[in-house]
This record gives C-alpha cells, structure tokens and sequence, in this order.
C-alpha cells in the first residue's frame, strides 16, 4: 500500500546516500525500522516488564501478543474499543513515522494545526488525562475515533491509519471487479462518496453472518476535512521532503 501511494519507505542506505541534501534542507530523516518484541505478561522467560507499542524516532515497536486473538480481543474489551487489529496498529504507528516529514514543511504544519490542533501541547498531561477522564465530549462530531480525541499527534495517526484502511479495501473491491477504477482512484471527494457507499455494503455483508461491523466508524466533517488534508499530503508527498 505505501508504495502504490508512492510513500518514500527510506532506509539506512537511502538516508546515508541523500544525506547532503538533508543537511543543505537543515532537516532531521529517520530509517523506518520495527522492533518486534514480547513482554512478561505473556512471556515469563522474557526481561522485559511491559511493551508498549508505540513509535519513537523512526522505530515502530509491535508487541507479539496483538498477533493473539484473544489477547487483542480481551484488551480490545477492556479498552471499550470497537476495532483494534495487528494491521490497525501498524497503520498508526507509520501515522506517527510520516509525522516527522510533514514537520518540516512550514506551510503544512499550519494547515494541520488548523485542522488537528497544536501537536505541541504537553502529550504526557493530555494523554493522562484522556486515560483518566475519558474521551472529549462529543468527540463523534469532531474525531474519527475516541482516541484520537486525546491529542493531535493521536488524531493525525488515527486519520492517516484511516486512509490507509480506505485506500487498501477500495483497492481489494477493484481488484475483484467490486467497484471501478475511477471509483478507486477519483478525486478525493468521489474516492469518499464511493468508500461510504461499499462501507455501508461491507457493514451489511458482515451483519448478515452474524459477525460484528468491520467498520463501525462514523466520518464527520471534519474528518472529512483531516482525510483530504492527508491525502493532498500523501500525493504531494516528495521522497525528499
């Protein structure tokens, strides 16, 4: 999926072979790594307390057990969340990897503080206020999830794990002749329309076997807003921005 939006997946040897021109843009470039790792929750033999998946400085770290069905459903239960999946994680954490080269570009870091909010408000204050307080008053109306209404870096991670869930089923359904190419690829606001639709058909697909809704979100204006700041974003992306 990051390559067919033709995101720029760099690694050591790229970062090492561009690093001129990243000194002449006074800009900071991380390689994309991940650290796959277990904790003694699941794991007695292991040193490591708790791991918490997360992102820092370019390093996407994963804890096995959300491979676990029933570890992830449990704590998917316990968290009151309505999806939480391996690939989810994944999605979220790279939200926060190219969060470090939007950072750069002065104008866009504007528009996202327009739309998102100012990513520089203390993020230990605001996260443990959201895990003890909960999720912003009607935080439906103005964020893709409960989460993402803890702090902007969260709700621009949340977005952008959204577009990449949109972008990757709209591409399946083509592929199996479920919806057109043009439907597919269109201009963002068709390319939305024809996600709310086959959303809607996916939800049902699903209710008439019983099982739970694979996409039990709700896409507010805003969050229209956020999804196409992300994806005028993603096409403008430059591999050296």
């Amino acid at each position: 999926m990051l390559l067919r939006l033709n995101l720029p997946i760099p690694d050591r040897a790229f970062l090492q072979s561009q690093s001129q021109h990243f000194q002449s843009q006074n800009q900071t470039q991380t390689p994309l790594l991940f650290d796959f790792l277990e904790d003694q929750r699941t794991n007695s033999e292991i040193a490591i307390d708790f791991v918490y998946t997360g992102h820092a400085n370019g390093v996407i770290t994963i804890n096995v057990a959300e491979a676990d069905d029933s570890y992830r459903v449990a704590t998917k239960e316990l968290m009151n969340e309505p999806y939480r999946t391996l690939l989810g994680h994944f999605r979220h954490e790279l939200g926060h990897f190219y969060w470090l080269r939007l950072q750069n570009n002065l104008p866009e870091l504007k528009t996202f503080r327009t739309l998102f909010g100012d990513e520089r408000l203390d993020y230990t204050s605001t996260m443990e206020t959201f895990y003890q307080y909960g999720a912003a008053q009607n935080w439906q109306q103005r964020f893709i999830s409960a989460y993402a209404s803890s702090h902007p870096l969260e709700d621009w991670a949340e977005t952008w794990a959204h577009y990449l869930h949109i972008s990757e089923t709209l591409e399946t359904a083509c592929s199996f002749d479920l919806i057109t190419s043009d439907e597919m690829a269109g201009e963002f606001h068709h390319w939305l329309s024809t996600w709310m639709k086959f959303s809607v058909m996916l939800n049902a697909l699903n209710r008439s076997m019983g099982m739970s809704d694979p996409y039990p979100f709700v896409i507010s204006e805003p969050v229209k807003q956020k999804l196409q700041f992300i994806d005028s974003w993603v096409k403008d992306a430059n591999p050296l921005c």
